[in-house]
């Protein structure tokens, strides 16, 4: 276990560094966008933005998905040849099905900014976001390959490059008075750039021999992309409807002041996720060539230990926020939108729940079962559909985030079900209590702590989680909940040469 250990917990510190420094940039873009635009036009943008994210499912078809199980297990066999038929292929299904909607999208923009989004700068933004939706396509699947060949630095190096390349551009184009435009024509523009970099960077550092391989017009490997991706796209459809149902729906049913609110939240809340997220792109390709080689033992253990760990790191992050809403909300987007406060909230605490969920599916995916996790997401994201409709209308966006929250419950249940069943991994229902207990005992602290402090409001933040840190980490030890003979053996497995 020794090495596959040391290139998980190395690939996960790599991944999630260069993760934590992408999402400084975007949230530095985020807070400058706030800063910048009006509340409305900050929430046109994101509403637009949101239902080209709910269209990407139909971009996608499943390829990401496909190509990160079978680039490993091809590359294990040293068959090349056909993980460039197979890179091939998804490029050219991407950029087809892309460019169909694309063009759609730009016929029915004028139509779509007067009946749904109500706002006349909405054609523009359209127009312009269908355009780079299209070119993505070759860009999102440089990512997806290097996370398949397992080059964890250079994909998130491509994550990190293009958020800064985005907000270079958007500053330039504010400054030029393009508004509600800036960031638009600068999610054009970024992928045009990218896809140049990070091209070379794959035929010259990841791919070496990839031109003097040939490719094959195979329609097995088309069978086999679909026949593993179909599902994943209902999966993914599942996913974008969790994700940006509320946005939409808000967007239909109150106005584009709340889809700014919302998207306030939702992006402070999901940041604990980047755990979730660095950890998943690590474990997927390890997971798939894991199964393939069938140590189970091996997955078993390390599926184990994720739990336990991700908890532990998460939960003080996600009630930091739960007790600092306003303050989270006014150091990131200024004081317009502490108005998202109740809502993050009830985010923080939802998240808590969807880390292990993401985790989850990860793992059911990289085994095999695509279509467990198809109708596991598309199960929740019905729920979440039908939940938005009722609850929006009566809550605003308190209802979005209540809905969001139960169906990252259902995630939990159905997908920690299906993986014990799979691999016999039991959660362990005693440490999650020992966490929750520390947890509670942390927000104690910090809500005692917070009441008798008089200072500026970062200041009195900092000194709150500090001692409240220091106090859950000494009951997470006397509890026994982590082992610090856990914790020396992973340092011990990782700077081992």
């Amino acid at each position: 276990m020794s090495n596959y250990t040391k290139r998980a917990i190395k690939g996960s510190m790599i991944v999630l560094i260069m993760n934590l420094l992408a999402a400084v940039v975007a949230y530095a873009t985020r807070m400058i966008l706030a800063r910048s635009l009006t509340v409305t036009e900050f929430g046109l943008f994101y509403a637009v933005f949101s239902l080209l994210g709910f269209l990407l499912v139909f971009k996608d078809l499943g390829m990401s998905q496909a190509m990160l199980r079978f680039i490993p297990r091809l590359e294990v066999r040293k068959k090349r040849s056909d993980i460039k038929t197979y890179i091939t292929t998804a490029s050219a299904v991407q950029l087809i099905s892309s460019g169909a909607i694309a063009i759609v999208l730009i016929l029915i923009s004028g139509f779509l900014a007067e009946n749904y989004f109500h706002n006349s700068k909405a054609k523009w933004v359209l127009i312009i976001l269908a355009i780079g939706y299209w070119i993505s396509s070759l860009d999102n699947l440089l990512g997806i390959i290097f996370q398949g060949f397992q080059r964890f630095f250079i994909y998130t190096l491509h994550n990190l490059i293009r958020n800064i390349i985005i907000l270079s551009m958007i500053i330039i184009f504010l400054f030029l008075g393009y508004n509600v435009l800036a960031p638009s024509l600068a999610n054009l523009f970024v992928f045009f750039i990218t896809i140049l970099i990070f091209g070379f960077v794959f035929v010259k550092y990841v791919f070496k021999d990839y031109f003097k391989h040939k490719f094959k017009v195979s329609s097995k490997s088309f069978k086999h992309l679909m026949w593993f991706g179909i599902p994943s796209t209902f999966m993914v459809l599942g996913q974008s409807l969790i994700l940006y149902t509320d946005s939409v729906t808000i967007t239909y049913f109150i106005d584009l002041n709340a889809v700014a609110l919302y998207n306030v939240a939702i992006p402070i809340a999901t940041l604990i996720l980047y755990v979730a997220h660095s950890l998943g792109a690590v474990l997927f390709p390890f997971s798939s060539e894991l199964w393939a080689k069938k140590q189970i033992q091996t997955l078993r253990h390390g599926i184990k230990l994720i739990h336990k760990y991700v908890l532990a790191i998460i939960i003080p992050l996600a009630l930091t926020v739960f007790v600092f809403p306003e303050i989270v909300i006014n150091i990131f987007f200024g004081q317009n939108y502490i108005g998202a406060a109740p809502a993050l909230q009830i985010l923080s605490i939802g998240i808590i729940i969807y880390t292990i969920a993401h985790l989850n599916i990860c793992m059911l995916l990289a085994i095999g079962k695509p279509r467990t996790n198809m109708w596991i997401i598309l199960s929740a994201a019905i729920l979440n559909l039908i939940l938005n409709i009722i609850l929006i209308q009566f809550f605003g966006i308190i209802g979005a985030a209540l809905a969001t929250s139960i169906c990252y419950l259902i995630i939990f249940i159905l997908s920690n079900a299906y993986l014990n069943k799979l691999v016999q991994v039991k959660f362990d229902i005693k440490n999650i209590i020992k966490f929750f207990f520390a947890g509670v005992i942390f927000v104690l602290i910090i809500d005692a702590i917070k009441r008798y402090l008089v200072l500026h409001y970062l200041i009195e933040l900092s000194i709150c989680i500090i001692i409240g840190l220091i106090v859950y980490c000494l009951i997470i030890f006397i509890l026994k909940a982590v082992s610090m003979h856990e914790i020396l053996d992973m340092k011990k497995k990782f700077f081992k040469k």
